[in-house]
């Protein structure tokens, strides 16, 4: 594992932890509360620093240029969207004292995780080729993990735009963006696990190399005892078989004449 690889993996451990600390702040006790958001933005700080960094350190990937999401390479698209989630992530400590920002916040950490999931979607459809043990089943899981958090992202942004433009609204709002962080946090957390887990790791390599074994000219010289169907026969039997047949045909007919013959001139001596 490349050292790119190794900060990649502890980015998302960092960015999954701070996602479950984030959630505790709506806790009903201010200072408890407070805690946990200066602990989760700390921790996104971190993610996205040294999500940044991997994304530097990450060889050359030739985009689709062809294709909606090949606008830009797969670790451009995940350095701009590291870039916007920094910018976000020191919004949201101002915030803190002042407000008025938070939307604003809300609204870059949805831009960045619309372009992470961009990115994870190229990675889906044009996986690099320096990596053959990619699996396709682990990074569609973790597309729709991507997914998953841009949906609550966009209810963080609509719900502190509310929160903001209609201050009494706060308590019913804060109530049903609970309600929907809870449904689409179990989910998120349902696709991380799956693109976790060691099954169906049938790599894009591997699927092409077993497709290409399936379908191509087999090297054994061995023959399928397998039942032919009778319209079929003629096309799958060999040159040799028709030459096997032919002599057959002639030795029986051989035969039968022979037999005739025979018989013949026995009625004749009766």
């Amino acid at each position: 594992m490349t050292v790119a690889q190794k900060l990649e993996k502890t980015s998302g451990i960092f960015f999954f932890l701070g996602f479950l600390l984030s959630k505790l702040q709506y806790l009903p006790f201010p200072l408890v509360s407070a805690i946990f958001r200066f602990l989760s933005l700390g921790i996104y700080s971190l993610a996205y620093g040294s999500w940044s960094i991997a994304c530097l350190l990450h060889p050359d990937h030739k985009e689709h240029h062809h294709k909606w999401y090949g606008f830009a390479q797969i670790k451009e698209q995940f350095l701009f969207s590291s870039f916007i989630g920094l910018i976000a992530t020191g919004l949201s400590v101002a915030a803190v004292f002042v407000p008025v920002l938070f939307p604003p916040a809300a609204w870059l950490f949805l831009i960045g995780n619309v372009l992470w999931t961009i990115g994870e979607y190229h990675k889906l459809k044009n996986p690099p080729k320096n990596n053959e043990d990619v699996s396709y089943t682990q990074q569609r899981n973790y597309l729709y993990y991507a997914i998953t958090s841009c949906a609550i992202s966009l209810v963080s942004a609509v719900a502190a735009t509310l929160i903001v433009a209609f201050p009494p609204l706060m308590i019913p709002i804060t109530i049903f963006s609970l309600l929907l962080y809870t449904g689409l946090g179990a989910l998120a957390f349902e696709y991380w696990l799956h693109s976790k887990s060691s099954e169906n790791m049938s790599s894009f390599k591997g699927s092409y190399k077993q497709m290409n074994d399936s379908f191509g000219p087999t090297d054994s010289p061995k023959q399928s005892n397998s039942l032919e169907p009778r319209f079929t026969k003629s096309i799958f039997n060999k040159p040799e078989d028709k030459i096997s047949e032919i002599a057959l045909t002639t030795i029986n007919s051989y035969e039968k004449s022979s037999n005739e013959y025979d018989l013949q001139i026995h009625t004749s001596s009766l």
